[in-house]
């Protein structure tokens, strides 16, 4: 009969297999599943070295876990693979230790079988299980909106070892350290590497704090001289989970061009600065769509047969904003962008029942498409409005519909709803192609770069030709972007691109009513000529997509049509030669 201490031990981690190892990694007491984790009985495995039951490849981790355990301390729980396997191949399960002072240097340990299988090969998580800058903020945010339900405070501390050991060889670095500040994470899978030997781990907040030791250990340096590159911010628990994590990148932009070379102090202080201004920012865009404090501009889509106007895109501005990409941008990051969506359709419709004879289309996000409420809140305005019929919408930021088979049922929806459904920049991103063939849609409006560049070559008329007839098999109409010239529309007639939309045919206006036709060929400025005159040629403005995306290769491509400059087609001034537009 184990004495009760040793049952208090194994209880703290109460599991599958609970077992206790001495400094040797025998295994002293084992109570539980050992059969089923082992493929031992607990007799068997009295006395047998216990990381022989962790998939090799993980038992660097396991170790990590136990070495260095202080009287009182708690470690994990970490995600490893066992070494029998089941019936499904590789079988997972989490690993937690506990130094029950009484027992010391005895371990007592917990096994439970079912952990979450640990994604080494998922984008954005390296060889050694470590995450880079964008994999980690998306695995952050989940932890911190899970840690707010239940009540746990995280922080995420920052470790500069290039400042401690610039000379450490980049395999002990890549070993020893990265294995212990795995270890030191929340679950074993919460550290990230952002290269330069800078690392952020997510871990629990107000527990003992050994990885300062542990890192010099790993390090071989002074802990007075680890302590110097460590830096640890708490995530503020009284913040939305959205606020702390547009701070906390913020936080590692500057940490991964500069590490701690400023001091940790400069890093904390910008994260307190950045999740107060986020949190104003939020509540005052709340407020801007409550007020309705923003206007409408509608840009005509033309039929490239006919000439005539087939329906309008409607374009959100800002009072007193030049551009609303930081704070659309913001919108998404904060899970507020649903609102805002939902209040331009509204708007959108109120145009609608002035302007008895037009269609408009409104963007959405793939955020708010991902959310039921925010369709069945859409179908249900659509729906008593009178001019609910003569919308359509525009799927923007694509790389947010992370389920393409709950994508294509909200998609559904709404086209039984007789809205139309478009998806937008189709060309921009790499699985364009997939979001075509997962979503039955009526219409791809064709990514401006290739449009711009239409002339200059035979590569991208092939590519759109191509698209064109893929489409037509699919029933689907094609809308090309970036119009700027006759010459360009013309081409596009001929690949048999079904509409066109840009300067050549308008700028953008708070009416959705016919405008001036477009110049007649020959007086159109060319985009050098608007350049000189002060008007910026379309395809020379900086984009950005909606989803925080930069392309400075020139165009609006990807960027959302509430982001394109108000100043669009100018018109023809053959006396000058010049825009008069501006």
């Amino acid at each position: 009969m184990p004495g009760t201490t040793s049952l208090l031990g194994c209880a703290f981690a109460v599991a599958d297999l609970l077992f206790e190892i001495d400094a040797q990694h025998r295994v002293r007491l084992a109570l539980g599943a050992a059969q089923r984790l082992t493929g031992r009985g607990p007799a068997e495995v009295s006395g047998a070295d216990w990381r022989d039951w962790i998939h090799p490849d993980d038992r660097t981790d396991a170790e990590a876990l136990v070495r260095g355990i202080v009287p009182g301390e708690r470690r994990g729980p970490v995600a490893v693979r066992l070494a029998l396997q089941g019936d499904g191949g590789v079988r997972t399960a989490s690993l937690a230790a506990f130094l029950v002072p009484e027992l010391a240097p005895n371990v007592s340990c917990a096994l439970t079988l079912g952990a979450p299988v640990r994604s080494d090969v998922a984008l954005g998580v390296r060889a050694l299980g470590l995450h880079d800058r964008e994999s980690f903020l998306a695995h952050a945010r989940a932890l911190n909106e899970a840690a707010s339900r239940d009540g746990l405070e995280l922080d995420v501390a920052l470790i500069d070892i290039g400042l401690i050991a610039p000379d450490l060889p980049r395999a002990r670095r890549d070993g020893e350290v990265a294995t212990t500040l795995k270890a030191e994470s929340y679950g074993g899978i919460s550290a990230g590497d952002f290269d330069h030997g800078r690392y952020a781990v997510l871990r629990r907040a107000g527990e003992p704090d050994g990885v300062v030791a542990r890192l010099a250990d790993a390090a071989r340096r002074p802990e007075g001289a680890v302590a110097q590159a460590f830096a640890a911010i708490r995530l503020d628990p009284k913040l939305a989970p959205s606020v702390n994590m547009r701070a906390l990148r913020m936080v590692l932009e500057q940490f991964e061009s500069q590490g701690l070379a400023g001091g940790a102090n400069a890093l904390i202080e910008t994260f307190v600065r950045q999740a107060s201004e986020t949190n104003a920012q939020a509540q005052a865009f709340s407020r801007m769509i409550y007020n309705r404090d923003f206007r409408l501009h509608f840009q005509p889509i033309v039929s490239l047969r006919t000439g005539e106007v087939h329906h309008y895109e409607a374009l959100a501005r800002f009072t007193g904003a030049e551009s609303p990409f930081e704070m659309i941008k913001m919108a998404e990051e904060l899970d507020i962008i649903e609102r805002f969506d939902l209040a331009t359709a509204q708007a959108a419709m109120t145009e609608l029942a002035r302007q008895p004879q037009v269609t408009i289309a409104v963007n959405v996000s793939g955020r708010s498409l991902m959310r039921r409420a925010f369709v069945e809140r859409l179908l249900e305005t659509a729906s008593k409005h009178p001019a609910g019929a003569r919308l359509s919408v525009e799927i923007t930021e694509s790389a947010a519909l992370g389920d393409l088979d709950l994508a294509n049922a909200h998609v559904q929806a709404l086209r039984k709803a007789g809205i139309k459904v478009a998806l937008d920049d189709f060309g921009a991103g790499a699985a364009s192609f997939a979001y075509l063939r997962a979503l039955t849609i009526d219409s791809v409006k064709i990514d401006g770069q290739y449009v711009r560049e239409l002339s200059d070559g035979a590569r991208d008329a092939t590519l759109i030709r191509h698209l064109v007839q893929l489409c037509r098999e699919l029933n689907v109409q094609t809308v090309a972007e970036m119009v700027e010239t006759r010459e360009v529309a013309e081409q596009l007639k001929a690949l048999g691109v079904d509409y066109g939309q840009g300067w050549l045919y308008g700028r953008p206006s708070l009416a959705a009513a016919p405008q001036a036709p477009p110049p007649r060929p020959g007086c159109a400025p060319d985009a050098r000529a608007r350049s000189r005159a002060g008007a910026e040629p379309q395809s020379a403005v900086t984009s950005a997509s909606r989803s925080g995306r930069t392309r400075s290769s020139g165009g609006s491509a990807g960027v959302p049509r509430w982001m394109k400059p108000a100043t669009c087609s100018p018109s023809c001034s053959p006396s000058s030669g010049r825009a008069s537009g501006a």
